[in-house]
C-alpha cells in the first residue's frame, strides 16, 4: 500500500474511533416483520420447524471453529434453564455444511438442550441474510421478529431473558429499558485522554512516512495536555525522524518531568537523536 493511502486509511480509522457507532441490523428483515418458519433437518435425526406455537421462539446462529459462537451457546444453556417451564421454545442453527461431528462436538460441549437444526446449503441463512455469528433472534407467537442480539461481553444473558419476559408479559417496556440501557458508567473524556488518543493516531502517522501530518498531529496532543508525558514522547519521535535532536531532547525532557510529577510514562522508548 503506497504511503498517501495508508495515511488515508489511518485518517479514516481515526475518524471512526471518534464517531459513534451506527448499528446494524442482525438481519434482512426489520423488528417486526413476519420471519420465514422454514423446517429443516435435526442434529440426530427428524425435522423441526426454526420457529414454534409457543408464546416465545428464541433462535441462534452459531458457526463452529468460532470461539464467541461457544461462548453464547454456553450462555444460553444457562438461560434455557433460567427459562425452564415457561412457554418460550429454543432452537440452535448451524450451517448445513459444517461437519456434523464438529457440531455434535461443540453442542455437547455447550450444556445447550435445545434441538439443532442444520441449514443444508445455508438457505436460511440466505434467506434471513444472517450477516454475523453468532447472532439471537426471538420472535413472538405470530412469528414477528421482536428483537435480536449480536454478540457482547457483558449482559447478554439479561438481555435475552428481558426480551422474553417483555413477550410473556412478565414486565413492561420500562423495566426492559433498565436492562437494555443501564446508565453508564462515567466515561473519561478528559484532555489527557483525548491527547493520548491523538498522540497514537501521530506515531502512526509516522511510521506510515507522513512526518509533516505527524509532526502536527503530535503537536495538537501537547497542547491538548502539556501535562501528559505521552503527547511528548510521541512528539520527540516525530522530530527525532525529522533530524530535529534539539527538538526531541526538550520533548524527552517535558516527558520526563511530567513523569517525575506522577504521570505515566508512555511505554514508547525516549531514544538519542542522532542528527540527519
Amino acid at each position: 500500500m503506497a504511503r498517501s493511502s495508508l495515511a488515508a486509511a489511518l485518517a479514516a480509522v481515526f475518524a471512526l474511533m471518534l464517531a459513534a457507532p451506527a448499528a446494524a441490523s442482525a438481519f434482512a428483515f426489520e423488528v417486526g416483520s413476519e420471519l420465514p418458519d422454514d423446517e429443516l433437518p435435526v442434529l440426530g435425526g427428524g425435522k423441526a420447524h426454526l420457529l414454534a406455537p409457543t408464546r416465545v421462539s428464541v433462535f441462534v446462529f452459531f458457526r463452529t471453529g468460532q470461539e464467541n459462537s461457544a461462548d453464547v451457546l454456553a450462555r444460553l444453556a444457562r438461560v434455557e434453564k433460567e427459562l425452564a417451564g415457561k412457554a418460550v421454545r429454543f432452537v440452535a442453527v448451524a450451517s448445513g455444511d459444517e461437519a456434523e461431528a464438529e457440531v455434535r462436538r461443540v453442542v455437547k460441549q455447550s450444556g445447550i438442550a435445545m434441538p439443532v437444526l442444520l441449514d443444508r446449503g445455508d438457505a436460511l441463512y440466505g434467506k434471513l441474510g444472517v450477516r454475523l455469528h453468532p447472532v439471537i433472534g426471538i420472535a413472538d407467537e405470530q412469528h414477528h421478529l421482536a428483537a435480536y442480539e449480536h454478540f457482547r461481553k457483558v449482559n447478554l444473558e439479561a438481555r435475552v431473558v428481558a426480551q422474553v419476559r417483555l413477550l410473556l408479559g412478565e414486565i413492561g417496556r420500562s423495566e426492559l429499558a433498565a436492562v437494555l440501557d443501564p446508565p453508564a458508567a462515567p466515561v473519561d473524556e478528559s484532555d489527557a485522554v483525548k491527547a493520548g488518543l491523538q498522540a497514537r493516531f501521530a506515531r502512526k502517522l509516522l511510521e506510515a512516512g507522513q512526518l509533516d501530518q505527524a509532526l502536527a498531529m503530535a503537536r495538537t496532543a501537547v497542547e491538548r495536555a502539556p501535562g501528559a508525558p505521552e503527547p511528548h514522547v510521541v512528539l520527540a519521535e516525530v522530530l527525532t525522524a525529522r533530524g530535529d535532536c534539539a527538538g526531541a531532547a526538550k520533548e524527552q525532557q517535558l516527558a520526563r518531568a511530567a513523569q517525575a510529577k506522577g504521570a505515566v510514562l508512555a511505554s514508547a522508548t525516549l531514544r538519542p537523536c542522532a542528527a540527519q
